[in-house]
């Protein structure tokens, strides 16, 4: 007979609509599970399946048995074993990050949005062309989780 550990009491991270909550509490900090056999589940598959959860000791199930439960606070590479849905990390890299840099300047723009890092793009670009400044004449480039995506090279005007 397999032996199974001890169930994690599942009561003191439910909500009111019955679902497992997603984040700590205190901290705010994002959580999941982890099963008998050692792998993360997240909270939205531990409250679709509460039931073979809730069974699973009492059928010697190590594949639902839920032993404990973790923040996540840097692992941007852990994903639930059951829907194979990305966990959100508390500290990790966003997954999109939009950076625009200007020469002399540095780092102007940092977000998620394209729309933005390229309307800010746009801009610094414009300035650059305007050749009067602290931007005239610099380099501008737009980033994408760390790849350049747009670059403009600031050239002097010739006179």
């Amino acid at each position: 007979m397999t032996t199974i550990q001890p169930s994690l009491d599942l009561t003191p991270y439910l909500l009111e609509n019955g679902n497992v909550q997603s984040y700590a509490w205190p901290g705010g900090y994002p959580i999941y599970f982890i099963l008998q056999v050692g792998e993360a589940i997240c909270p939205a598959c531990v409250s679709r399946n509460r039931k073979l959860i809730n069974e699973a000791f009492a059928d010697h199930d190590q594949q639902w048995n839920v032993v404990s439960s973790c923040a996540n606070y840097e692992d941007d590479s852990l994903y639930c074993c059951r829907c194979n849905e990305k966990i959100e990390s508390a500290y990790g890299e966003p997954e999109d990050k939009y950076e625009v840099i200007v020469g002399n300047v540095g780092t102007v723009h940092t977000s998620d949005n394209e729309r933005d890092a390229l309307l800010c793009f746009n801009t610094y670009v414009d300035r650059s062309k305007s050749n009067h400044g602290r931007c005239a004449v610099e380099d501008v480039t737009m980033m994408h989780n760390g790849d350049i995506v747009k670059e403009y090279v600031g050239t002097m005007p010739r006179a």
